[in-house]
Parts: C-alpha cells; structure tokens; sequence
C-alpha cells in the first residue's frame, strides 16, 4: 500500500509548497494552531498512530522520528510549534533526498 496522504507521490513541486508553507509558519511561531500543524504533518505523508494519546504521528519515511503533536485550543507555544517545524523540515529534507534517488513512492509496508 502506498501513502494516501501524500497521493502516493511526492514531487518536488509539492515539497515546494510545504516547504513555503513550513517557512511562512516559522516567522508566525506564536500564532500557529494544532490543525496547522496537524495538516503539514499530513501533507508530509504522517499517519496519526491509533489509539495514541497524545497524538502521534508516525512518518512513511524510514528512519524518521514520530512527532507528538499537543492539542492546544488556542495556539501553540513558541518552542512547541519550532520543534514540532523541526521535525516536519526534516521530513522535506528527507522526501527530497528519495526525489533525489529516483523515489517518488513509499510502501508502509516495507
């Protein structure tokens, strides 16, 4: 089975977008809700880890480190969010060395 999230195909237009997107969150730190967050985690191809409390999202990536992700009903802590881009930058970081490599498909099976 392949990442439905992400379409089953990441390309670098798409890694491009996030990366924008990623970027324009990181100069608003203060200011960033859980369902942004939540949203970049999908379109990076993570999955929220069943039955996890708090939330875990688990990457397609091997090798790559969950991501707990801390409802907040208002916005998300400075520190909270920077770690949290921290991680979702490496996720592009790491899409785009697949990309590089001739991947363009995860199995989540493999």
């Amino acid at each position: 089975m392949t990442d439905d999230t992400t379409g089953g195909i990441m390309n670098q237009e798409k890694l491009d977008g996030l990366r924008s997107c990623l970027t324009k969150m990181r100069s608003r730190l203060g200011n960033i809700k859980f369902s942004e967050m939540v949203a970049l985690a999908h379109d990076l191809g993570r999955s929220q880890r069943p039955g996890s409390s708090p939330p875990i999202y688990i990457s397609p990536l091997q090798g790559r480190r969950s991501l707990s992700i801390h409802y907040h009903s208002k916005t998300m802590k400075r520190g909270t969010a920077k770690g949290a881009l921290n991680v979702l930058e490496g996720d592009i970081d790491a899409w785009e060395i697949l990309l590089a490599e001739g991947t363009t498909t995860v199995n989540r099976n493999a």
